[in-house]
């Protein structure tokens, strides 16, 4: 694939109630894109707004995804300088790392990380790619407070055909 740059859309219902610092804490422990793209809460005249903290809508983000990483193990070296790799490390273990191992987050995973700070309503979590004039991606993860939960993910494009996938909790 090409370098796709893109970028992200957090929107959400009009009773969403959620205990918005876990719930982006929860967030920013996994990786939304290949570089930085840290969530943040912001005050507007119209209510709290979530958004990377970046506030980046202008397609900076590469490889933006609704598909997160989380981390998976961590190498560490031992107290006679020997590698030691940890499978679900500790948050001293990750803090000692000098390396980390990533993978992608099954459905039920981002769920059970983000419907716990939900109190009622949803969010949606969308972004958009593209590669040049190879292929266009979109995708979007939907979140509900009662832990229901829908991805999908759209590609299309001359290097591509069309894909379409659409996963539910």
């Amino acid at each position: 694939m090409a370098e796709a740059f893109g970028c992200f859309s957090f929107s959400k219902s009009a009773d969403f109630e959620a205990d918005v610092n876990g719930l982006l804490n929860a967030m920013n422990e996994m990786f939304w894109c290949s570089g930085s793209a840290g969530w943040g809460a912001f005050d507007t005249p119209w209510g709290l707004h979530i958004q990377t903290e970046f506030g980046q809508f202008n397609g900076d983000f590469l490889f933006p995804t609704v598909f997160p990483s989380v981390i998976t193990g961590a190498y560490l070296e031992d107290a006679d300088g020997n590698d030691v790799f940890v499978k679900n490390p500790s948050k001293s273990e990750l803090a000692a790392a000098y390396d980390i191992t990533t993978g992608e987050a099954t459905l039920k995973e981002v769920v059970k990380k983000l419907a716990p700070f939900m109190k009622k309503g949803s969010f949606e979590i969308s972004c958009v790619s593209s590669a040049k004039y190879r292929y266009t991606l979109c995708e979007r993860l939907s979140i509900s407070a009662n832990g229901r939960a829908e991805r999908n993910r759209y590609v299309n494009g001359a290097d591509h055909g069309y894909q379409n996938l659409k996963e539910k909790v």
